[in-house]
């Protein structure tokens, strides 16, 4: 009797028939399965199965070489021999706490290599591909923040040595006139964020595949010109420290319970590298002994819990129940300010703000000089109505001149805001001109300083509220962002006055028409014109 017969190979995905006997007089309906679930081959014997019995016959077809009882999905060994994986990984030294994803990485660039194996097929060369001086490979480019970019190299050494053996064999076997399966090259562009994905230079290198590591899916992949592949580079690090350290914190501070001694709302928040340790904060933080009530805070389309440095969660000062606590605290996972000053600068009405850096396991307290910001900021703006009004006043059809600056960097720059920015620039009889810049610095817009009342940045709006007041090169002329201006045009409020929260809503599903998503989620929307700011708002700032 024969447990398991194979069938020919009817396409291109290998398939297998497996032909399992059954005793239909068989009390347990549960040995079957459970032979089927151990894949043991074993026949039943004949004091069980007596040769007079009439069989019945199963028939299961499953795709060959997936795993019984698990989920192909999930299963490395498809990819790559997890011997030879181990091996590789060792030898490259890699942090062991940084997810660099490489058998998902792996797994792509080997269905790219084998689609144009099959495209190649197809064309009908009579030539192995393996073998053939055009035979096809795939170019894969890597891009990185600058603080995994010394990894870059050893990466690359990794991808090409797996590729090489999961397609070829040994990487040394490859003859010298043959080119490599896989060539990798290094984005060295500075990347400051996941706006800054450099699919457009990728398509200019003629690449296959561009894998962006360590930001989030910011723009979408079926927006890219050339495939992405985003690796958040998820980050192990000590979470029961930092639950520890955190309640050790609150308990030294009693003036943050409310009356009743509770203890105060946390928002947990931080960058996508520690998502999964924010979940795991979470869990425990609310368990016993420390029992907190916390949340994690959500900007669609980001992630739970992820903050760039240009859009955070709005968040309320309250329980999740009725009952208010003035006293809710954010506990940020970061190794530095950047993203929490955008938490920040959009709730300063939370009453702190706790950072737990996870490299030299420290947590500290954080605060942000929001008087002097908003200042300096609506200095910014004033000047630009100003110099508007001058030209007005110096001739009857004089008019001011706004240079519009779109950031080259990646993605920074938004076309449709910067249509938007145009027309609003028009409706008020201003004049502007464009131009492109990777990196703004006050040398380059001093060149211009003759020539424009005011910048007006659609790069990265941190630029102008960090940088604005010194980045024009003439302390006279501007550098405002989206938000700015319309608070300018008088298409915003200003929010300086009982509205403390300057906006940090730029790539969020919910942001204002200064937004990159503005006129996608919010189409149909009217653009209502806010009443005039008044001076006594102003002095709010």
């Amino acid at each position: 009797m024969t447990d398991s017969v194979p069938i020919p190979n009817t396409n291109s995905a290998a398939r297998e028939k497996v032909v399992v006997t059954e005793d239909e007089a068989a009390p347990s309906a549960l040995q079957a399965p459970a032979a089927i679930g151990e894949g043991s081959g074993s026949v039943p014997t004949p004091s069980t199965t007596p040769s007079a019995t009439k069989k019945k016959v199963r028939r299961i077809v499953r795709k060959k070489g997936s795993a019984r009882g698990k989920n192909k999905k999930d299963d490395d060994s498809d990819v790559v021999n997890p011997i030879l994986l181990e091996k590789v990984m060792n030898e490259s030294n890699l942090p062991k706490a940084y997810s660099f994803e490489v058998v998902k990485t792996l797994k792509r660039i080997n269905q790219i290599l084998q689609g144009k194996k099959e495209q190649q097929r197809k064309k009908g060369s009579g030539e192995t591909v393996s073998s053939t001086k055009d035979s096809p490979s795939v170019h894969v480019a890597l891009q990185m923040p600058e603080g995994l970019l010394l990894y870059a190299t050893v990466l690359s050494d990794v991808l090409q040595r797996l590729v090489a053996a999961t397609n070829e064999g040994p990487a040394e076997t490859a003859t010298e006139d043959q080119q490599p399966l896989l060539r990798v090259s290094v984005l060295g562009d500075v990347t400051y964020g996941a706006c800054c994905v450099d699919d457009l230079g990728a398509q200019a290198l003629g690449c296959d595949l561009l894998v962006h590591y360590g930001h989030s899916c910011l723009v979408p992949i079926q927006h890219t010109v050339v495939p992405c592949l985003y690796v958040f580079v998820e980050i192990t690090i000590d979470v029961k420290h930092l639950v520890e350290c955190f309640h050790k914190t609150i308990l030294e501070n009693p003036s943050l319970m409310d009356g009743s001694g509770r203890k105060p709302h946390v928002y947990l928040l931080g960058t996508i590298q520690f998502r999964h340790a924010l979940m795991e904060a979470r869990r425990l933080l609310r368990s016993e002994p420390y029992e907190y009530e916390l949340s994690i805070p959500q900007a669609k389309p980001l992630s739970p819990g992820e903050v760039l440095g240009c859009t955070s969660p709005a968040l309320a000062n309250q329980r999740a129940s009725e009952e208010s606590n003035p006293n809710a605290v954010v506990l940020f996972v970061a190794d530095g300010r950047f993203h929490l000053e955008s938490t920040m600068i959009s709730n300063p009405h939370i009453a702190k703000f706790y950072r737990y850096d996870p490299y030299p396991k420290t947590l500290t307290e954080e605060s942000y000089d929001h008087v002097r910001m908003k200042s300096m900021r609506y200095e910014a703006i004033q000047k630009a109505r100003l110099r508007i009004q001058s030209k007005k006043e110096e001739q009857p059809q004089g008019t001011a001149v706004f240079g519009i600056i779109l950031g080259t960097l990646g993605r920074q720059g938004n076309p449709a805001l910067l249509t938007k920015i145009q027309t609003q620039l028009r409706r008020k009889n201003l004049r502007s001109f464009v131009i492109l810049a990777s990196e703004i610095t006050p040398s380059k817009l001093a060149l211009f300083r003759k020539k424009v009342d005011a910048w007006v940045q659609i790069a990265c709006p941190r630029l102008s509220v960090d940088w604005g007041h010194a980045l024009s090169g003439d302390a006279s002329i501007p550098v405002l962002n989206p938000y700015e201006l319309f608070v300018c045009l008088d298409q915003a409020h200003w929010r300086g006055g009982d509205d403390q929260s300057y906006p940090m809503d730029y790539y969020s599903q919910e942001g204002g028409p200064w937004s990159n998503y503005h006129d996608v989620d919010n189409k149909g929307r009217e653009l209502t014109l806010p009443e005039p700011v008044t001076a006594e708002v102003a002095a709010g700032v």
